[in-house]
């Protein structure tokens, strides 16, 4: 790199002051100290003589040291200077009014894929790839023109493989303060750059799952308005994120009931954000009622941002579904203890078997006294009658009768046997019904 030009001025200086002063105090004091020492003409002739050569060999000594000095203190500041600029990993590079390279440091050798000695002298149409000699030249003319300091972000193909550098560009001047040409600092972005747009690529990826999860996702701000109201949100309610994201009426439209709100608001308070499965009945848009379960961890897993996340399921189909067996076990329960039949339900798959408590009554037997599997039923069928009866069960399996119909004979708790008349249905599926009469 040629930096000497730019610092022999000052040494040029100090050597003139110097070698000034130094003369100035000679020639003032040395005639008068001599008129003093030398009476004769001829003595003060040669000792004048001898001055002159005396001057002219310590002026020449004290030039060398001068020089020797400015040049050593010059070496050192070069020598420092370029390990700064060649110690950074960042490109650094002088031009001038013409775009001449007058300074680049190793690291925009590296880039440019020459050493210095061939880039120092040069221009851009003579070092740069032919596709980004305008863009490149196009800035340097801003920047010239406008004589400010300006970021921009440049490309460049190297090896095959398009690196991305954020390029700091100004003038500099000369000491008389006059634009000299342009300096510029490139930081090589392309891993920052790649690892930016793939921090971009996930958080769009988890943005499109956390919409259309087919669970209700909805979060709060600090000021307990709703940030995040997703798909399945819309769907459920029939109100769009527009509608309820920074809404401060928003929890107002979904539960319109104040006293059921504000008692369902301070449990929330005393649960803080820990639960799973409460279930909140929500009012949607169109009126009708829906029970959502929401789940809250969101004191374990905060997120920045958000001071609740929680997620809610639509149970409303599964709680009605629920309520109408509930419903319908109740009333198969009624009929039961209204008949005077024995009932008992078969699951094949797992053998297990409710017996009515009537039937276990016509044998007999109190409620826990009889277990609920279908070997103890074998058990208590008459030795001589079981063969035929699980002929006639399996030939109903096989679906060579529409059902089994069998009398046989049942061993009683009292070991005395008795009569009965079975009746089996069993649609080829899991589950077989039987009704008992007894004789």
């Amino acid at each position: 790199m040629q930096l000497q030009r730019f610092s022999s001025a000052s040494l040029k200086s100090r050597i003139i002051l110097i070698y000034a002063f130094f003369s100035s105090v000679w020639i003032l004091f040395s005639d008068r100290l001599l008129e003093l020492w030398f009476r004769e003409s001829r003595s003060l002739t040669q000792a004048q003589t001898i001055k002159g050569w005396l001057f002219i060999v310590v002026t020449s000594g004290l030039l060398y040291v001068l020089m020797y000095n400015g040049w050593r203190s010059l070496q050192k500041s070069h020598s420092l200077l370029i390990s700064i600029l060649d110690g950074t990993t960042d490109a650094v590079f002088l031009k001038d009014l013409q775009g001449n390279y007058l300074v680049v440091n190793t690291a925009a050798s590296q880039i440019l894929g020459k050493p210095a000695s061939e880039i120092v002298g040069k221009r851009d149409v003579d070092v740069l790839p032919p596709e980004v000699i305008a863009e490149f030249l196009a800035t340097d003319r801003t920047v010239l023109e406008s004589q400010q300091a300006h970021v921009l972000e440049e490309t460049l193909l190297i090896n095959g493989d398009r690196r991305s550098f954020l390029t700091t560009k100004n003038v500099w001047r000369n000491q008389q303060g006059q634009v000299a040409g342009l300096m510029g600092i490139a930081q090589d972005v392309t891993q920052y750059k790649r690892v930016q747009q793939a921090l971009i690529d996930s958080e769009e990826r988890l943005r499109l799952i956390l919409q259309n999860m087919p669970v209700m996702l909805d979060a709060f701000d600090r000021n307990g308005n709703i940030a995040l109201w997703n798909q399945e949100c819309e769907r459920v309610t029939g109100y769009s994120a527009a509608e309820m994201v920074g809404n401060p009426n928003a929890m107002r439209l979904l539960y319109p009931n104040p006293t059921y709100l504000r008692t369902m608001m301070e449990r929330w308070s005393d649960k803080k954000n820990d639960y799973r499965n409460w279930e909140w009945t929500m009012t949607c848009k169109d009126g009708s009622t829906k029970c959502i379960a929401w789940s809250n961890i969101s004191d374990h897993f905060p997120i920045l941002g958000w001071t609740a996340w929680g997620i809610g399921v639509d149970v409303t189909d599964r709680n009605q579904a629920e309520t109408a067996l509930r419903e319908s076990e109740e009333r198969w329960k009624l009929a039961l203890r209204g008949n005077n039949d024995g009932i008992w339900d078969w699951n094949v798959k797992t053998n297990e078997v409710f017996f009515s408590a009537r039937w276990k009554e016509i044998l007999g037997y109190e409620e826990p006294e009889f277990s609920d599997d279908f070997y103890e039923w074998q058990q208590h069928v008459h030795p001589l009658d079981l063969h035929r009866v699980m002929q006639l069960i399996q030939d109903h399996f096989d679906q060579k009768t529409p059902f089994y119909r069998s009398e046989h004979r049942m061993r009683c708790k009292n070991g005395s046997y008795k009569s009965l008349s079975e009746n089996l249905n069993c649609p080829y599926s899991n589950t077989c019904k039987s009704k008992v009469d007894h004789r």
